[in-house]
């Protein structure tokens, strides 16, 4: 079941583009009708103060699954990708009335805000650059430049790098774990490849799989007090950590590690925590469709 949940988003993320088409007055106005039926919940005020009031409603809580499937499916195909000022994030958007309405793979929540809030606070989408290339090696456990000679420290790197905190570690109880994350474009160029490098290179870094995920990543441990590691999806690059208490520890490589054959539901899922009721009655509702062909 993983593996078709995590096609179906990866699908989607590859089916949004900037050309799209524009819903029929019909349309329009039947989506109208389904937004104003739902219940809709505020952010938080210091969510608002630091970023912008909005309101959100959860999928099997607060939002039926019909009702979620043709909102979510809306914003897909009708939506605009563009990128959100006051935070640099980039989603698909959908203007409707007098909102705009947005979601992200693995989320959970559909939001809206009102144009009068937000609308003078976007922008294009802006595009990854390519990382700045430094000709680094490692040298006495340091990291160096082999033209310049300056040497790093990558504690300190990543201390400057502004770290967002992902909030999807915060339910209770916990089943992504808690963690920092940043962009890349998003941070100073040279700290970047310094962690990077790093994380890729160090002597004590190494190779390990992480609850069900199929492919090992490379981890760092540093001195002060933080796990490391890199991702990617969808084209977007981002530099990750989190504290070691955080959750069990990845399954090393040079320990004998094989990736997790049995693993069912999402891969970042704990193994040992039932499912949630929400994501078993979508299970449920696949299999039915499957059984019906």
């Amino acid at each position: 079941m993983a593996a078709s949940e995590n096609k179906d988003w990866k699908d989607l993320a590859e089916e949004i583009g900037d050309a799209k088409p524009t819903p029929s007055r019909e349309k329009e106005v039947a989506l109208q009708d389904l937004v104003n039926r739902l219940v809709w919940h505020a952010g938080t005020p210091e969510y608002a103060a630091k970023v912008a009031p909005h309101e959100y409603v959860m999928r099997y809580k607060t939002c039926p699954e019909e009702s979620w499937t043709m909102l979510q499916e809306a914003i897909r195909r009708y939506g605009r990708r563009e990128r959100y000022l006051v935070t640099g994030n980039t989603f698909t958007y959908l203007v409707l009335g007098d909102h705009r309405y947005w979601t992200a793979p693995a989320w959970n929540v559909i939001n809206r805000a009102r144009q009068v809030d937000v609308a003078d606070k976007y922008g294009p989408e802006k595009k990854q650059s390519r990382p700045l290339k430094l000709n680094l090696e490692f040298c006495e456990r340091q990291v160096v430049d082999v033209d310049t000679g300056e040497v790093y420290d990558v504690a300190a790197a990543a201390a400057r790098i502004p770290w967002v905190k992902f909030l999807g570690g915060e339910t209770v109880p916990p089943t992504m774990p808690a963690h920092w994350y940043v962009v890349l474009d998003r941070c100073a160029e040279v700290d970047w490849n310094v962690l990077a490098f790093a994380i890729a290179n160090h002597p004590e870094s190494y190779l390990a799989y992480f609850r069900g995920y199929r492919t090992p990543n490379q981890y760092l441990e540093l001195a002060d007090g933080y796990r490391y590691w890199r991702t990617s999806l969808h084209g977007t690059h981002m530099l990750n950590r989190c504290t070691p208490d955080s959750c069990e520890p990845p399954r090393r490589v040079d320990q004998g590690a094989r990736p997790e054959t049995d693993w069912q539901g999402p891969p970042w899922w704990p193994k040992d925590l039932p499912w949630s009721e929400g994501y078993q009655r979508k299970l449920k509702a696949e299999a039915n469709k499957l059984r019906s062909r």
